[in-house]
């Protein structure tokens, strides 16, 4: 039982089918991968000396990886590849992805992946990038690690089917319309380390019903941060720092539903 495919040079390779599920053979990083397009432009990209295989010395040279447009699935073995730093996958067929292996990761984007439902995330990383995840409508969960300081601008806009989003407390900044028209986000809390809120940072996010908020001091702020749709909404905010809030610029927009709460 095996899996036999041929790539655009008329080279045939032969991977058993148990491949799926384990590494079968030490020399080639490809045959830990599941998805046939991936494999394939491992192949095309990184077999440098041409025999047929992506040996883990080939592999760990590769910086860069971009497979925007294709119709890839899957990108399991792509944790072999242990000194990328920059990933494209943006209107992919992706549906899941673990980059948590990949340590020197810092640039990477999953634009228009329509099917990406859930991610994990490299615990060094340290910025969320601008616009990574825009258009993702089936993501449901994404996992951030705990060095994340920043969120940047539209990072997760239009993930409609975002219904959580766990914030750890080394995340200093939000960037603007970072979650613009998440319409299934029905809480938050921003850490109290939180220092200041972008423009339009949770509009039309129109399931936010609570919103906990734990800097003593409000942070700084722009407009809209909540949209105009906050009908029935809450935001607690440290008991001692009510009148703060409610008269901190652009968070007085919202003092009606300001309410002081014990963290």
């Amino acid at each position: 039982t095996e899996v036999v495919f041929i790539l655009s040079n008329n080279t045939t390779i032969t991977i058993p089918k148990h491949a799926k599920s384990s590494l079968a053979d030490p020399d080639d990083i490809c045959t830990a991968m599941d998805d046939v397009k991936f494999m394939e432009y491992c192949y095309q990209n990184f077999d440098v000396n041409k025999d047929g295989k992506v040996s883990p010395v080939e592999a760990k040279s590769v910086r860069s990886i971009d497979i925007s447009g294709l119709e890839v699935y899957s990108i399991k073995g792509v944790e072999y590849f242990e000194i990328l730093e920059t990933f494209r996958a943006t209107n992919t067929l992706l549906r899941d992805a673990d980059l948590s292996f990949n340590s020197k990761l810092y640039d990477f984007n999953f634009k228009g992946c329509k099917n990406l439902s859930g991610i994990t995330l490299p615990n060094d990383l340290s910025t969320i990038p601008t616009e990574v995840f825009y258009g993702c409508t089936s993501l449901t969960s994404v996992t951030i690690g705990n060095s994340v300081t920043s969120i940047g601008d539209y990072a997760f806009y239009g993930c409609s089917s975002l219904t959580s989003v766990a914030i750890p407390d080394s995340v200093t900044s939000f960037g603007q319309q970072a979650f613009y028209n998440c319409t299934s986000l029905t809480s938050v809390t921003i850490p109290d380390s939180v220092t200041s809120i972008g423009l339009g940072t949770f509009y039309n996010c129109t399931s936010l019903k609570v919103v906990y908020c734990k800097p003593t001091t409000p942070p700084t702020a722009n407009s809209d941060m909540f949209g105009n749709n906050a009908s029935g909404r809450k935001i607690y905010v440290p008991r001692n720092s009510v009148e703060a809030y409610k008269t901190a610029q652009y968070w007085g927009d919202y003092d009606d539903y300001i309410e002081g709460y014990d963290f």
